[in-house]
């Protein structure tokens, strides 16, 4: 017997939505149709599971397919109430970064760096939430999502790397680059003053410093090899990077796009610097 209200619509309630909302469910699968109107991008999978020193789930994996070159993004999407809350970021000492992470069916794993010049945008160490209501600034909302995130694609990465090497397969000349991206609607600042200003007896900056929004920038966050792994496939690549770049062997160069500019940072000219960039001396 056929339940005569299982085919009919109806809506949640407004307790129901706003219950979701929290969550950021809506808007990962507004990203998720964002990312789908985009040409030439497939996605690969959602909600996808992988383990890097422990079960890691992925929000979106999308590719960027261009001959036997293929970009592979990895998404974080992050709601934040955008009119109570900013994202404020702070350069790092060294503007020269990973472009993305690199694996080669003949070569194997390497990385991409180059040094930041324009149109490329800043490279930061560290992040900030402000809210807005309270006037509080917290590290740990941004540093937790970019671990979450690094994790995530470095679980792909072994997946993928296991592919490339699966017993019996033949040798193939494809290569894949691997990027990941934190798309948030929260608003970016990045501090751009000189902070020589700062008190070395308060370890207080005296004037508010000068800052400027961005649409998207560069996140190096720091994430170890996970204490219940026996090797990460970091620790060996090829070819070795150069002394200039050793201290980046663990640490993972995020793109964080705030989500009206999704559109720009997914860009053509962009996804093709993306492929096809080389590490700069």
């Amino acid at each position: 017997m056929t339940n005569k209200n299982s085919c009919q619509p109806l809506s949640l309630s407004k307790q129901e939505t706003d219950a979701l909302n929290k969550h950021g469910v809506f808007f990962k699968k507004r990203i998720l149709h964002a990312l789908q109107e985009i040409p030439d991008i497939g996605i690969v999978s959602e909600e996808l599971g992988v383990s890097f020193g422990g079960t890691r789930v992925i929000d979106i994996v999308a590719r960027y397919r261009h001959g036997k070159s293929d970009v592979y993004l990895v998404f974080e999407c992050k709601r934040a109430y955008a009119v109570e809350k900013r994202w404020i970021f702070f350069k790092d000492v060294h503007q020269r970064y990973r472009v993305s992470r690199v694996q080669s069916g003949l070569v194997g794993h390497s990385s991409v760096f180059v040094n930041r010049e324009p149109p490329h945008p800043p490279v930061c160490s560290e992040g900030y939430e402000y809210r807005k209501r309270d006037g509080k600034a917290d590290a740990n909302p941004i540093f937790q999502a970019a671990a979450q995130l690094s994790a995530g694609c470095l679980g792909f990465i072994a997946r993928r790397h296991k592919d490339f090497n699966r017993p019996g397969k033949p040798p193939s000349d494809a290569i894949e680059r691997y990027i990941p991206v934190m798309v948030t609607n929260a608003e970016l600042l990045v501090v751009q003053q000189d902070l020589k200003a700062v008190s070395l007896e308060t370890g207080n900056m005296p004037t508010p410093p000068k800052a400027a929004h961005v649409d998207f920038l560069i996140l190096k966050h720091p994430f170890p090899t996970p204490e219940a792994m026996d090797r990460d496939f970091r620790d060996s690549p090829n070819p070795v990077p150069s002394p200039k770049d050793w201290s980046q062997l663990h640490k993972e160069s995020i793109y964080v796009v705030r989500a009206s500019a999704l559109a720009e940072f997914m860009s053509h000219d962009h996804l093709d610097f993306l492929r096809s960039a080389e590490s700069e001396e």
